[in-house]
């Protein structure tokens, strides 16, 4: 039962990184790409994490994990604050 439970982290969050690639193909503009690809592929990867131990119940696993959705946490938003300023200074006008 609790493998099962993992296994529908996985999955769900699979879904959640196959559609932030969906959103970056599919978004006109820049900023929009950079939101779909940033939100939804974060959380993807936490459920993916979440997930995996769940189903490797070990300790070590599951701080490696939480080490891991901490850094996502962490650098996700400053990585794309830092893209979306960079692109905003390469299109100003002078």
């Amino acid at each position: 039962m609790i493998n099962f439970i993992g296994e529908i982290l996985i999955f769900i969050g699979s879904i959640f990184v196959f559609l932030a690639v969906v959103g970056f193909v599919k978004m006109p503009d820049f900023y929009m790409k950079l939101q779909a690809a940033s939100k939804a592929s974060a959380f993807g990867a936490a459920l993916i994490l979440l997930g995996s131990s769940v189903i490797i119940s070990e300790v070590n696993i599951t701080i490696t994990n939480l080490l891991l959705f901490i850094f996502l946490l962490i650098t996700t938003p400053i990585a794309t604050h830092a893209m979306a300023y960079a692109y905003s200074k390469k299109n100003e006008v002078s």
